[in-house]
């Protein structure tokens, strides 16, 4: 199975940064086995769905409008040795 580099952006998610609560959004890369490019695309959805830091302890409502776009999914030849984790928070 090929492996590919997946480039992320979230948007409009209820984040706490600095002590000052707002809406945030993010930006991260995974790195992944999939069967091709869509695979890959939903995988890394529901990854990133999975890892604790993206996950809203608060009330439904506040996630209505989090958004989570695949910016961009490129083939790689192996996977990195260290794929770290976490992302780059900012402030909306």
């Amino acid at each position: 199975m090929p492996y590919y580099e997946c480039s992320i952006r979230g948007a409009h998610f209820p984040a706490e940064l600095i002590g000052k609560k707002g809406m945030c959004g993010f930006n991260t890369t995974r790195w992944l086995e999939a069967d091709d490019p869509d695979d890959a695309e939903m995988k890394v959805v529901q990854m990133l769905r999975g890892e604790r830091s993206f996950q809203w302890r608060g009330k439904p409502e506040r996630m209505a409008d989090a958004r989570i776009f695949v910016e961009t999914v490129r083939e790689i030849k192996k996977l990195p040795k260290s794929q770290g984790g976490g992302a780059t928070w900012y402030t909306e």
